[in-house]
């Protein structure tokens, strides 16, 4: 964990805090906090278990039901953590590759992550889903990105577009300036109207 991602993540919060968008199980509010969540659902997990394994002693069918019933939200934490530990790396990975280190070519990524090509592109959209990275457009063909000046600043004129190539039949999903009417594809490179 990096105190530069747990202050992001905290900026981040705030923002989504003050619009009313931050939910309680939002990845954004528990990211930090994802080994709580964990050993958490380790313990209700572990007392859910112990119930259902030692109920063959007295009232066997209820201390096993009452096992089961305890497991099931342990299992629901379990899950969360896992999740939220997931979007915290992918973040972490990802702050300090752009912003850090400037990175802004899909080749740089590929030698500082495991991840291809697609993967790190698919990955780099949830997060800007998320509303973590500026939104940015991808040129395949030439493997960089493109619309990626400042990943942190703010993205109001921008919106998304998504179309087919006229050209080489992709579907692309890309961010313009409000007011444009072309677009680039992500695939071959060629403009179509939007």
């Amino acid at each position: 964990m990096s105190a530069a991602t747990d202050k992001l993540f905290a900026k981040k919060a705030a923002k989504f805090e003050a619009k009313g968008e931050l939910g309680i199980w939002d990845p954004i509010a528990i990211g930090p906090k994802n080994k709580i969540l964990y050993i958490l659902a380790l313990i209700i997990l572990l007392m859910g278990f112990s119930l259902f394994v030692f109920g063959e002693m007295k009232d066997a069918i209820a201390l096993k039901f009452i096992g089961i019933i305890i497991m099931m939200p342990g299992a629901w934490v379990g899950h969360i953590s896992r999740a939220a530990k997931r979007f915290y790396d992918l973040v972490d990975t990802y702050r300090s590759a752009l912003i850090e280190r400037g990175t802004r070519s899909l080749s740089d990524f590929t030698a500082l992550t495991e991840s291809s090509s697609d993967e790190i592109i698919a990955e780099l959209k949830e997060l800007q889903d998320a509303g973590f990275f500026r939104q940015f457009t991808v040129d395949r063909k030439n493997k960089k990105f493109v619309e990626n000046a400042d990943w942190l600043e703010d993205q109001s004129n921008l919106r998304k577009a998504t179309f087919t190539c006229p050209s080489c039949g992709a579907n692309n999903t890309i961010y313009v300036k409000g007011d444009t009417n072309v677009g680039t594809c992500e695939y071959c490179g060629s403009s179509a109207n939007l």
